[in-house]
């Protein structure tokens, strides 16, 4: 299987398909014309100069290993760098045990430079060698030739014409998105791989069954999965992967899309606004700032799906899990910050939460009943007990409560010592423990007992500004999608300043270099017309400190 897949991975690279930089794509590239749907997945590049230009953009960072991608293309005479390419990948009867029949739809400038310069000959379909690979080459017009991996394919594909439109259909619109964001991007049709992912999810489901009497209650559970993963398949149309650069960084986007009617496409409709949720947690130094719009279609979902996993959970291990009602929460955001003390204060203890909900008093019952039910709970290496406490305080004119939770730890257990210091660098000194507050459609939690940190949140949750006024948030966002139903930062400042300090400790001998005012990691999720899109972006000055730790750790290795 390795050495299918390298094979097929050399005739991939050796045509420069790579996550590069380049401009952003208004439509498919011709080259996808050239393709057929019956191919299980399609690459797409609309600019092959583009590529080439990327690859050394990503190795200035120090991310080295992939000069010998690029200098094979740069050795073949009579391609139109100018040019878009397209890739397919056909699955036989063996689906992913067998070697799949790949083809490169090339743009060429003299097909016959091309040709001679491989050391083909003569009219039609010609064998060529490219790296010690038999492949084959042929003249398909309209400035594109073949090269296929058997003759029979390059033979198929000469008057292949039309397929744009039925490609755009199978991606939808959340699709067409993502490959606008790319330079780079894979077509995934998902029914063309349908028979094969089947098989492969069946046996997994059926090797879980094989472990049920080990596993006690995994019947019912197992069932569940096996109606998702039949919905899934029965839906599924297309979905995208795509790479683009831009002057800031590099933007990852991914895609799926569902037929029109179904269920599926169902959940995924709608209007959805995560990022107003961001006024209502604390401005301030940060690991990580989280918001979900829960109010939506899909989420609802996803915390029935959740709550009823974990029913099944519990009641094969004969408890009774708390009754929460998620949907009371309408939205959320969490902040995750930067602890004043370093690491040794915390890495939770500067967390708040904010919940919007139409029924606040019955989510801080809900909560309370959570720690009541957890008031004692004993396990072979430890043993726990949860406090809480109404209106233990007043803080910003609020009655405010008060929640906690103590470990005691086996003293006989070797690992003790090891796991007393990972508790004080989670919570802190002060343990585990914090504020909770009922406000007008909003639930406020502190992960810590520091009432400063309980004003700044109350304030936010009241007024707004927060977190979404943010510089650094703001022009992450600008790099995700609208209509997000889910959106993450990462302060990667305050992160490797962390590792930093987590690695002195530990001895480690990394050294990082950070620029001045490292922008955040941007994550967030839209959906909407029965697909969802997905974007992630990391701006330069990451990549550049990640160039830093792959020199320092005897840099990129090379397979091909």
């Amino acid at each position: 299987m390795y050495a299918r897949m390298t094979k097929t991975l050399r005739l991939t690279l050796m045509t420069g398909v790579l996550a590069v930089p380049g401009v952003a794509l208004a439509d498919l590239p011709p080259a996808l014309d050239r393709v057929t749907m019956d191919s299980a997945l399609v690459v797409g590049v609309s600019n092959i100069n583009n590529v080439l230009a990327g690859i050394e953009a990503i190795e200035a960072t120090g991310l080295e290993g992939f000069s010998d991608m690029t200098d094979t293309i740069k050795a073949l005479e009579g391609v139109n760098l100018d040019g878009s390419l397209a890739m397919g990948m056909l699955l036989g009867d063996e689906g992913f045990e067998g070697e799949p029949d790949m083809f490169v739809i090339l743009p060429v400038s003299d097909y016959g430079v091309l040709r001679d310069g491989l050391g083909g000959e003569g009219t039609g379909v010609v064998e060529v060698f490219i790296k010690g690979e038999a492949v084959y080459l042929a003249d398909i017009g309209g400035g594109f030739c073949i090269i296929g991996s058997t003759v029979e394919i390059a033979e198929r594909y000469a008057d292949v014409r039309g397929s744009v439109d039925a490609l755009e259909a199978m991606i939808g619109p959340a699709g067409l998105k993502a490959v606008d964001q790319s330079d780079v991007f894979v077509l995934v049709n998902l029914q063309a791989l349908r028979p094969f992912l089947e098989e492969e999810f069946s046996e997994a489901m059926d090797g879980m069954e094989m472990m049920g009497p080990e596993m006690v209650g995994m019947g019912p559970m197992i069932d569940m999965y096996r109606v998702l993963g039949e919905r899934l398949f029965e839906d599924g149309r297309g979905a995208v992967l795509g790479v683009g650069f831009g002057q800031d960084g590099l933007t990852l986007s991914s895609a799926a899309q569902f037929a029109e009617g179904s269920k599926a496409a169902a959940l995924l409709s709608g209007k959805s606004d995560s990022s107003s949720l961001l006024a209502h947690v604390p401005d301030a130094p940060f690991f990580l700032a989280l918001a979900a719009d829960t109010s939506t279609e899909l989420f609802k979902a996803a915390n029935e799906f959740g709550m009823e996993m974990n029913r099944l959970q519990a009641e094969a291990m004969g408890m009774e899990m708390p009754k929460n009602d998620m949907s009371l929460i309408e939205g959320y955001a969490v902040v995750m910050g930067s602890p004043p003390g370093g690491v040794m204060g915390g890495i939770f203890s500067a967390s708040t939460v904010y919940m919007a909900s139409s029924s606040p008093s019955e989510l801080v019952d809900q909560y309370k009943q959570m720690f009541d039910q957890f008031e004692t709970m004993d396990t072979p290496m430890m043993s726990m007990g949860a406090t809480y406490t109404e209106d233990a305080a007043s803080v910003a004119g609020h009655s405010v409560d008060t929640w906690s939770m103590e470990f005691q730890f086996d003293q006989n257990n070797p690992a003790v010592i090891q796991m007393q210091r990972a508790m004080m660098m989670i919570a802190g000194p002060g343990g585990f423990g914090g504020f909770i507050a009922e406000l007008d459609r909003s639930m406020v939690m502190t992960m810590s007992l520091n009432p400063r940190l309980m004003e700044s949140a109350i304030e936010a949750a009241e007024h707004g500004g927060g977190m979404g006024d943010n510089p650094m948030i703001l022009a992450a966002a600008e790099h995700l999608p609208a209509n997000r139903a889910l959106e993450l930062y990462v302060g990667v400042e305050e992160m490797f300043v962390m590792f930093g300090a987590l690695a002195a400790m530990g001895q480690l001998p990394i050294q990082i270099d950070l620029p001045d005012d490292v922008p955040a990691i941007a994550m967030g999720l839209s959906i909407g017309r029965g697909g969802a899109l997905g974007m992630v972006f990391v701006p330069h000055e990451v990549l550049e400190v990640a160039g830093q730790l792959a020199n320092q750790g005897g840099g990129m290795e090379s397979d091909f």
